[in-house]
């Protein structure tokens, strides 16, 4: 770690436990980064704190935060194709080819 430039001061990571899911990886990443010989803060806080404290880079090293999550694939909207590359700006279109039997359909 000294060879990377890691001096021991501890990582001030920040976590809401009002998203379970938030919390539970905090734990995690702490677990991992202290195995291999970091030190981390973690500071635990209600959401509203947390977003608040996260407009200040001097307030936190890291925070958790989560991207929306469905189970078909034609609903993450990172995965439409929409934008200034396709051509597209309509939203709602989505990552099937126009060919694809499954999107066709009479307008």
């Amino acid at each position: 770690m000294k060879e990377a430039g890691y001096d021991g001061t501890p990582l001030r990571w920040m976590s809401t436990k009002e998203y379970f899911y938030n919390y539970n990886g905090s734990l995690a990443i702490k677990q991992q980064l202290e195995a291999v010989g970091f030190k981390l803060d973690l500071q635990v806080m209600d959401w509203a704190t947390l977003v608040k404290r996260r407009s200040d880079p001097k307030e936190y090293d890291a925070f958790v935060t989560a991207q929306e999550s469905y189970t078909h694939p034609v609903l993450k909207p990172y995965l439409r194709r929409v934008g200034p590359a396709s051509g597209r700006t309509r939203s709602g279109t989505s990552w099937w080819p126009r060919s694809s039997p499954s999107r066709t359909r009479r307008r």
